[in-house]
């Protein structure tokens, strides 16, 4: 946990109870297909991924990409202790959310139950 809240690019949020992954400060050096300089100010911090511990020894780190779920692995692999955190799992969702044909579709505030 004091990695985490060491980390500039990492804020927690109370009332989701997660550590969000942001696009600034350390995390700023990843390279993706938009630069960060390329993403407008007012969209600023992006949001990459986000960690919610599920309990003492379970974190879930929900990405909504492929690549950055690789770029975290890479990233946090030299600032996490991988005896306290180690990735062992990784799970795809591939669903379509049902909504009423004016809204747009919405993912589920958690992931948690497909894992």
């Amino acid at each position: 946990m004091g990695v985490f809240k060491k980390l500039k690019c990492l804020k927690y949020y109370d009332k989701s109870d997660r550590w969000y992954w942001l696009y600034e400060e350390e995390a700023k050096k990843i390279r993706f297909q938009q630069s960060y300089n390329k993403i407008p100010k007012q969209d600023r911090p992006l949001p990459l991924a986000y960690f919610q511990f599920i309990s003492d020894n379970l974190m879930i780190l929900e990405a909504r990409s492929f690549q950055r779920v690789i770029e975290a692995v890479k990233f946090f692999n030299t600032r996490l202790n991988w005896r306290a955190a180690e990735p062992v799992r990784l799970g795809i969702v591939n669903k379509l959310f049902g909504c009423f044909p004016d809204e747009t579709p919405q993912p589920p505030n958690s992931f948690a139950e497909f894992f």
